[in-house]
């Protein structure tokens, strides 16, 4: 009598480097031909022993000795920024015999490139040969997948190579760069609080999406504090004579107070930019096209209290929506402590 499936087996049918499943019952083979990303399946109806199954790709060449193309790694799967070039590199080896393989390698992908484009691969024993990749995301669309290969072939035409012309596949998700300041916040930490106090100075790097342009200004904490009840500290931006309307991942809305006359926001000379806090004497940056760097000028003698906070606020333009502001803040603090409890640091040695 049937008593369910019993017995299965995996294997590659098609070639596909991906395997298939089969399961039997006493009256059935039930076939799993994308098992790798999908539940669905296909019977055949007929008699089974119940308990044998095999699986294999009959037409394909089998098993061949001599040269066989292998790289570390095998495929490239990655994260770009949009606007941003990133590399990589690839070994090769003849991973079968002692011979060498001399190559040649090309991109079927205008985003992606490799150097050099031949060479000499070595055999089994030997030091791998580096390839060089470059992804180009200058030109592509933040969202989106792309699919391309580096081909090599074997170019000694008395060597048969197995897997010539071996292909290495790259599949990249193009997405947008994170905008904001590096670090993520900054102190200056006086101790002891006692005269005199120097003037220090903090400095972010501003990234973005490269060549777009930002505005920053400090804020005092009063004049953020309605961003306090937003989620995240992301945003969208919409300059507006009260100030700089900020929406959140949810669509809740707050605005922040701040200077935004023509002079704060989109100035093209090296920038001095707007400060609320009268302890932050100046703000200033290189330009106002990113990357760069901004630096914060603190004078604690100007402080109100010995632990205060202002906030950095930064903005662009989404650059797959240049009509949308995109907002990130940053917290600044000054901390003037008469007194101070110091933890030992001990590190495990190697």
């Amino acid at each position: 009598t049937d008593n369910g499936w019993r017995t299965g087996a995996a294997g590659d049918i098609d070639g596909d480097s991906r395997d298939e499943i089969v399961i039997i019952r006493s009256d059935k083979i039930r076939i799993y031909a994308d098992a790798h990303n999908s539940a669905n399946s296909s019977d055949i109806n007929t008699s089974t022993d119940r308990e044998h199954v095999f699986i294999g790709d009959l037409d394909r060449n089998g098993y061949i000795s001599g040269p066989v193309i292998g790289s570390t790694p095998g495929t490239v799967e990655k994260t770009v920024y949009l606007g941003y070039k990133d590399t990589g590199t690839i070994r090769l080896q003849n991973v079968s015999t002692q011979d060498p393989i001399p190559f040649t390698a090309q991109s079927n992908a205008g985003w992606l490139s490799v150097s050099p484009l031949a060479g000499t691969m070595p055999g089994a024993s030997g030091t791998p040969v580096e390839l060089t990749y470059q992804i180009d995301a200058t030109q592509l669309q933040a969202g989106q997948r792309y699919v391309g290969a580096i081909i090599v072939s074997n170019t000694n035409g008395g060597l048969n190579v197995a897997n010539s012309p071996y292909n290495i596949a790259v599949t990249i998700d193009v997405v947008l760069p994170p905008f904001g300041a590096v670090p993520d916040g900054a102190v200056a930490f006086y101790h002891p609080c006692s005269e005199p106090l120097d003037e220090r100075t903090l400095d972010f790097q501003i990234v973005g999406y490269p060549g777009n342009t930002f505005t920053a200004q400090v804020t005092s904490v009063a004049g953020a504090a309605a961003a306090g009840a937003l989620q995240g500290d992301f945003f969208l931006g919409e300059v507006t004579s009260s100030g700089v309307v900020l929406t959140d991942r949810e669509g809740a809305q707050a605005v922040v107070s701040g200077d935004t006359s023509p002079t704060a926001i989109g100035q093209t000379s090296v920038m001095t930019w707007p400060t609320q806090a009268a302890w932050v004497t100046s703000v200033t940056s290189i330009t106002d096209t990113m990357p760069t760097t901004l630096t914060v000028t603190i004078s604690p003698t100007l402080r109100t209290a010995d632990l205060t906070q202002a906030k950095l606020l930064l903005l662009t333009k989404d650059p797959s929506n240049p009509s949308q502001g995109l907002v990130k803040l940053h917290d600044i603090d000054l901390v003037c402590a008469t007194g101070a409890n110091w933890m030992p640091m001990v590190s495990k040695g190697e």
